[in-house]
This record gives C-alpha cells, structure tokens and sequence, in this order.
C-alpha cells in the first residue's frame, strides 16, 4: 500500500495487487480528507495497526485503511512553554505541525510528531522559533514533549523501531534515538552524529532497518545523508 498527499487537504491510499492469476490496474482504493483544503504536508501507514496519517499545519487525522473511517483528529498543543522553558507574559506563542515529512505511528499505539513554534512579542516581533517533539496516543491524548536543539533544525523523517518502543529522528548531524513511552516521553538514549559544524551541518533525511519478521533479506539499515 502507497498514501498519497496532496496541497489540497486530501489524500488517497493506493493497493499495489499483481499475481500470476491477476494483474490488475494501479488505483486509489480509499480517498481521505479531514483538512478543510489545508496542504498536507506528511503522511504514514502503519498496516499492522491498520491505520494510516495524514498531516498538514493544524491537524493531524488518523484513519482506518479498511473502510476509511476518520478515527481521531490532533491540534497542536498550546503548552509548548511547557516543553520549551518559555514562560513569559510579555509574549505569545503559535504553534504548528511543521512542514516535515515527519510523521510517525508506531506499533504500540502512539503517534510523534514534529511542531514548530513561534514566539512573539507584544508588538508582533518574532523572538524565537523553538522545534518540539510530540507524543500523542491514538485516541488523541498528549502524553509528552521533547524541545530539539536550535542546530537540528526541523526533523525530515521519524521512523519507528519494530517493537515500537522508540523512535529515530532524522535532522541535522545525524539520527537521534527517543524512547516511547507514558513514564519517560521522548526520553533522549542515543544519537549517530554524522559530522559539520554550525556553518556546514550535514543532515540525515531518512533511515531504514532490517533484517525483521517482514522482510528477512534486507541490509542491517540504511541511512540517508544530505
């Protein structure tokens, strides 16, 4: 299966069927909306689970890929002074979905993603832009969040373990490893630095593992650098 995104707010899910009895033409089996026409900007399946993401700057909309059901629908948080340390009456905050391809829904029923917020003053001067991990369970409930470093940048992808009990960040000098869980949320264990310095970062866009019990004969992992 293959989720299609598109600037219109809608998505499509696509089934790849082909055998030596049958060969049938590529087609859209499901189309998704839920965005009121805003640009998704990410999206993910997860077929154990059977469920499917889609994600554009202020919702994110979790589905069931067998009938298309719009199961849950997430806003960003409005406490990101919780996660980022900022707390201060003379200024404001906004936060959104970053425009990322960093979705993620992980085996054991959580959902990260990435937020971007941006603080204000009173005379509309933007002070400071602060990038946030977010933990989220499927029925919507925030469970936790994690602030990155200025000098990552905006995550490309998050890729979840098998087992689903971490997550891998792609951003800028590398892979960072984050657990999932209600106790410690996003909890930080490790990281593969990839190298540069402030003024040349090299970033990792993506990353895949293997071997696993669904596909045996792949390389231990795959990482890809820009």
């Amino acid at each position: 299966m293959a989720i299609v995104g598109s600037d219109d707010g809608t998505a499509s899910l696509w089934r790849f069927i082909s055998s030596s009895a049958c060969n049938l033409p590529l087609r859209p089996r499901l189309r998704f909306g839920g965005h009121r026409g805003e640009r998704i900007s990410a999206v993910a399946v997860n077929s154990s689970l059977n469920l499917c993401a889609t994600m554009s700057a202020f919702r994110c909309c979790i589905f069931n890929i067998t009938n298309g059901t719009l199961i849950r629908s997430i806003v960003p948080p409005n406490n990101a002074s919780d996660a980022t340390g900022i707390q201060d009456a003379k200024t404001y905050c906004e936060t959104r979905f970053a425009d990322s391809n960093s979705v993620c829904i992980t085996s054991s029923g959580f959902v990260v993603l990435v937020c971007e917020s941006k603080f204000w003053s009173k005379d509309n001067v933007l002070l400071r832009i602060i990038v946030t991990l977010q933990l989220f369970t499927l029925e919507g409930e925030h469970i936790g969040s994690k602030a990155l470093e200025a000098w990552r940048g905006v995550p490309n992808k998050i890729s979840s373990t098998y087992d689903g009990r971490a997550v891998m960040v792609c951003s800028g000098r590398g892979v960072t490893f984050h657990l999932v869980s209600t106790i410690k949320p996003l909890y930080f264990i490790d990281e593969w630095q990839i190298g540069g310095d402030e003024e040349d970062i090299i970033s990792a866009h993506d990353i895949d593992f293997g071997p696993s019990p669904s596909r045996p004969g792949t390389y231990p992992f795959e990482v890809a650098l820009l």
